[in-house]
């Protein structure tokens, strides 16, 4: 079986014969599979049926126009990289040639060099175009899964919180029916407060992920967080003959903390806190491997 890459396709689109066995000549000995048309016409109808990823067509042409053919292109394919290639090469034709919808401009004559890499420039831009649809298609999918996920999580709560509800107002009255009630009320409690967390912690994400989570400053207690980590390296600091000691004043200022921890499940102080433990642990260790 033949595993070989298909070789990338090229149609070029020119009404002088020199010219397209010029570029055909070129661009097949740098390995692409090249058509060559001398109307736009049939350079249209060879785009529709073959499907090329890049387009050499020339801007004055009898027939159909340059500028006509590369708006049909886009019509065919969207997402078509076309290059104009043109012996008026000024800047007016440039600009026509880019408002048409061309991604670049080639003007005659020009050396195989020049034609090898504005088509290289033009395959590069095609694949970065379907890695970028890709992505958001990945994006996309992802984003309903997610929202399955969140409906289910917010969803499980809800249920138990009904069916409780509803074994309430099913009960009938007994001797040991009000101790029934209450703890079944505890634990619709517990589900609601789990409601309301899962509620702040997608908000959170949403807010992340829409940039709108800036950072703040709080007042956090960080004393004990100091004390953990020495504790960690006493070992460490006793072999370097280092003796560790927490002095810090009772009213330490506020300590900055970005909020992007939140995606791991903290609270805002949490994350403050771990982000000046972790800044703490740091600069300790550097101090202990001098």
């Amino acid at each position: 079986m033949d595993t070989a890459a298909v070789p990338d396709a090229v149609v070029v689109i020119d009404d002088d014969y020199a010219m397209r066995l010029a570029c055909s000549q070129i661009l097949s000995r740098s390995g692409y599979r090249v058509e060559v048309f001398e109307d736009g016409a049939r350079g249209l109808d060879a785009v529709a049926a073959s499907k090329p990823d890049l387009v050499l067509v020339d801007l004055k042409m009898p027939g159909l126009s340059g500028t006509e053919v590369i708006a049909r292109l886009h019509e065919i394919d969207p997402t078509i990289t076309v290059v104009v290639i043109t012996g008026y090469a000024t800047i007016s034709t440039a600009v026509e040639a880019m408002k048409a919808g061309a991604y670049d401009f080639l003007p005659k004559p020009f050396s195989p060099e020049e034609l090898r890499l504005i088509v290289q420039r033009g395959f590069e831009r095609r694949r970065l175009q379907i890695e970028a649809h890709h992505a958001e298609v990945e994006r996309e999918l992802q984003r309903r899964r997610f929202v399955t996920f969140v409906t289910h999580q917010l969803k499980t709560p809800l249920v138990a919180v009904h069916q409780f509800l509803d074994l309430m107002q099913r009960l009938e009255e007994t001797p040991d029916a009000a101790a029934k009630r209450s703890e079944w009320l505890a634990r619709c409690l517990v589900r609601t407060e789990e409601l309301q967390r899962l509620i702040e912690e997608w908000l959170t994400l949403a807010r992340l992920e829409g940039g709108t989570l800036g950072r703040q400053r709080i007042r956090v207690d960080v004393r004990p967080l100091v004390a953990t980590v020495l504790e960690s390296d006493r070992t460490l600091a006793a072999a370097r003959e280092v003796s560790l000691a927490q002095e810090r004043p009772e009213d330490a200022g506020p300590v900055p903390g970005g909020l992007s921890t939140a995606t791991l499940g903290l609270t805002r102080r949490q994350a403050l806190r771990l982000i000046a433990a972790e800044s703490f642990a740091r600069k300790l260790t550097l101090l202990l491997d001098r």
